[in-house]
């Protein structure tokens, strides 16, 4: 995870304590090999789920993210980070784990925008204004959104971090 990424999952972190202490968390794309969300985490239940095929301590689930299969509601907390860049059916994982959250439930979410820059196969840039327009077909209330280079510094040029409340 990239310095200003950190920065913005402290922020989110102190602004919804409620969200990263004592719930239950799920991250989709939960890998995370350069530095890992779990870290924000104070005695949660974390389940990560991957597909990635190599060594790693972080994945309880090696599967997709559209093939996971929880009971509705069963998390307070859903985590998508450096996900949609690299998933052609990223509508279908947004939408497929939404299942999983708590009405009220917290969604943090960080993808490849423009400007952001190829880092691995598969990779596609996912516009932003794509992005927000088929979040708000989904029950759900954009909280905060934004280019990280404008409000943390320019680390990761077009990271876009998105935070959503499930309403439905």
């Amino acid at each position: 995870m990239h310095a200003s990424n950190r920065e913005w999952m402290a922020d989110v972190k102190l602004n919804h304590l409620e969200n990263f202490q004592n719930a239950s968390v799920l991250d989709i794309g939960g890998a995370d090999l350069d530095g890992h969300t779990r870290t924000y985490f104070d005695d949660c239940r974390y389940v990560s789920v991957d597909p990635i095929n190599i060594p790693t301590q972080y994945v309880d689930l090696r599967i997709r993210g559209q093939e996971t299969e929880f009971q509705p509601g069963e998390f307070d907390t859903l985590l998508f980070m450096s996900v949609f860049e690299h998933d052609a059916d990223w509508r279908l994982n947004l939408k497929h784990n939404l299942k999983w959250l708590k009405k009220g439930g917290l969604v943090v979410i960080c993808f490849g925008a423009e400007g952001n820059l190829p880092h691995s196969d598969p990779w596609e840039i996912v516009p932003h204004q794509k992005f927000l327009s088929y979040c708000r077909k989904l029950g759900v209330k954009i909280l905060d959104a934004f280019f990280e280079e404008e409000r943390y510094g320019n680390d990761c040029p077009g990271a876009y971090n998105v935070l959503l409340r499930k309403m439905t």
